[in-house]
């Protein structure tokens, strides 16, 4: 995806209350649980690691010297360098106004308002609120967003789309046409993205993939979370969304590097 597109995933993020958008590959996550040995334990699965072909940018191919700089040759070495195939999001306070304006908006109290009178009376109060609303709220706006991502894509695209939620369920969103026609007569074909393939109980680090995208360091000693140089460990991790197309060279941008940043981890406390 070239630059304006990251941007526009980032500020569909933010528009939806998620301020953390951050960009990394698979593969690196795939490596790294593998290497600490969770793979063959059982205790991580390893993601999806879809191949791109990423058209460089015009200076792609000049080193700081003015030479030549080639693309990486084989499948194994471009898979996991020139670009990232999945995105990491996360919020601080910011999303708090979006989801009390998402709780309390007509559509939300409509549908609590359906569920209290299919319960009957008796049972009433018990199911005016939903189990976790917050778990919803995010499930609806990534939906949203990844949708909106895909609209931005060429018609003939067809890329799809693996959703992970920390709340452990996870999802496959594939191209569809939606007829927006009236009475059986189609007017426009509206192109969308449908859920299929949607499962639970699929955990995700998503604390290392944080530290791979380079922006956080791991307290392995105090807190055991995330530090983030400017929000520290008040931020949270929701979603990690994986792009695949086998046809296609969509990608999430083109990025100079052959390898992760360091895993970085806190072994000592400060002084």
């Amino acid at each position: 995806m070239e630059e304006t597109k990251q941007f526009f995933l980032q500020d569909q993020c933010e528009k939806h209350g998620f301020d953390l958008c951050h960009t990394f590959h698979t593969s690196w996550y795939n490596d790294l649980i593998e290497n600490e040995g969770h793979v063959q334990s059982g205790t991580l699965n390893k993601l999806p690691c879809p191949y791109f072909v990423v058209p460089p940018p015009v200076d792609a191919g000049l080193t700081e010297e003015g030479g030549e700089d080639p693309l990486p040759s084989s499948d194994e070495t471009a898979r996991k360098s020139n670009s990232s195939n999945a995105f990491l999001i996360g919020n601080t306070r910011t999303v708090w106004p979006c989801f009390i304006e998402w709780l309390s908006s007509g559509t939300r109290l409509k549908q609590q308002q359906q569920r209290i009178n299919s319960a009957g009376n008796e049972e009433g109060n018990d199911v005016m609120l939903e189990k976790n609303p917050f778990d919803t709220f995010c499930d609806e706006m990534i939906r949203d967003i990844v949708d909106k991502l895909y609209a931005s894509f060429p018609d003939d695209d067809g890329t799809c789309f693996d959703v992970f939620l920390s709340s452990g369920k996870r999802y496959k969103m594939i191209p569809t046409e939606m007829d927006s026609g009236a009475g059986g007569v189609t007017t426009n074909t509206k192109r969308t993205l449908q859920v299929v393939e949607e499962l639970d109980n699929f955990l995700v680090s998503m604390q290392r993939i944080a530290t791979l995208t380079g922006s956080y360091w791991y307290d392995d000693v105090g807190s055991k979370l995330c530090v983030h140089p400017i929000y520290g460990t008040w931020h949270a991790f929701r979603a990690v969304v994986i792009i695949s197309n086998e046809n296609s060279s969509a990608s999430i941008g083109y990025q100079k590097i052959t390898s992760p940043p360091p895993y970085q981890k806190i072994t000592s406390p400060p002084p």
